[in-house]
C-alpha cells in the first residue's frame, strides 16, 4: 500500500447527488528525498520555474468519499491515505507505456514500409493514438468502478 499523510479540513454532508465526503489537505512530499536538498532529478528546479514553489511545500486539497469506519474522521484529524500499488501500476501502464509502445510500433512500421519521413509520421500517429486509447481505457475503467481510489487509513503515530 502506498501511503501519504493527510489532514481533514472539513466533513462535507451527504447531498441528494453526492455521498458524504472528506475535504482533505495533503502535503506533497517527494519519494526520493532529493528535493529536500534542491538537487537530484531537477524536479525542484522545474517547480521553481513554473511558480509552484519548492516541491513538498504546496499542499494539495481534494475531496474523497467518507470512509465506512466505526469512528469517522473529524476536521483537524490526521489520517493516512492509501493507494493499492496494483491500481497505480495499471493506470501508469495505460498512461505512459501504451503510448510509447504504439509510437515505437508506428516508427518501426514506417521504417519497414518507406523510410524516415513515414517512420516519423507513423511514430507521431502511434503516440497520439496511444494517448487517446490510454485516456479512453482509463475512463472506461473509471466508469466500471475500477479507477484509482484512495483509502482512508488510521493515522500512524510517526506521521506528521
Amino acid at each position: 500500500m502506498i501511503e501519504q499523510p493527510a489532514r481533514v479540513l472539513d466533513v462535507l454532508p451527504e447531498t441528494p447527488t453526492q455521498p458524504a465526503r472528506l475535504y482533505l489537505e495533503v502535503t506533497r512530499r517527494p519519494v526520493c528525498g532529493g528535493c529536500a536538498h534542491a538537487s537530484g532529478c531537477g524536479t525542484a528546479v522545474l517547480a521553481e520555474l513554473f511558480g509552484r514553489g519548492r516541491f513538498g511545500q504546496s499542499p494539495l486539497r481534494m475531496e474523497l468519499p467518507m470512509p465506512a469506519a466505526s469512528k469517522p474522521p473529524r476536521p483537524g484529524d490526521d489520517i493516512q491515505l492509501g493507494i493499492a500499488p496494483g491500481a497505480l501500476l495499471g493506470a501508469a501502464v495505460l498512461a505512459y507505456v501504451l503510448p510509447v509502445l504504439l509510437m515505437l510500433l508506428g516508427a518501426g512500421l514506417g521504417a519497414q514500409m518507406a523510410g524516415d519521413v513515414l517512420s516519423v509520421l507513423l511514430a507521431a500517429l502511434g503516440l497520439g493514438a496511444g494517448l487517446l486509447l490510454g485516456g479512453l481505457l482509463i475512463r472506461i475503467r473509471a466508469a466500471a468502478g475500477k479507477s484509482i481510489s484512495a483509502s482512508v487509513l488510521p493515522a500512524r503515530a510517526d506521521s506528521s
